[in-house]
């Protein structure tokens, strides 16, 4: 989706969708913001190539669930399994999910000058590493021919000191 059309009927099927909600702040924010987003997603076997993805990353914030115990990013030991996390960087997220004995890996990347794919919003949510933390996610909506307008993904972007 790349055509100012496409992005047009992005707007026009997001006010038909605030009008039907009475407007639902709560649910998504109202500004959103061409963006280009560039995914690589690929499969590994082994818990030492996720741990390899990690350090390949190297990412400056994130979250990870071991078999375990939940951890942030810098409180990652060398020691256990990691079954899902979202790390970030500037403009850059790396997603993991373990699934029947697989890993799904994402890289997804925003390009900055690029011609837009999506449109972006940021959205917040209640974070247990701390009372004044919140998880902060860009989400990409895309226009479909068939089921208009749907987010396609949600990439963590980092902790953020909570609202007021």
């Amino acid at each position: 989706m790349t055509e100012a059309a496409a992005l047009e009927q992005l707007h026009a099927d997001w006010n038909a969708f605030k009008a039907r909600h009475n407007r639902p702040a709560e649910l998504i924010a109202e500004e959103f913001r061409p963006a280009a987003l560039d995914t690589r997603a690929w499969t590994v076997d082994d818990p030492a190539a996720v741990r390899a993805a990690i350090a390949d990353f190297g990412g400056d914030q994130g979250w990870l669930t071991l078999t375990d115990r939940h951890v942030l990013l810098q409180e990652l030991q060398p020691a256990g399994i990691v079954l899902n996390g979202e790390l970030c960087k500037a403009g850059e997220s790396l997603h993991i999910r373990h699934q029947g004995g697989r890993w799904l890996l994402a890289h997804h990347r925003e390009i900055a000058g690029a011609a837009p794919t999506h449109l972006a919003c940021e959205r917040r949510f209640a974070s247990h590493a701390s009372e004044q933390s919140e998880l902060a996610y860009s989400i990409y909506y895309q226009a479909t021919p068939d089921r208009g307008t749907q987010p396609a993904v949600a990439r963590f972007i980092g902790f953020m000191e909570a609202s007021a």
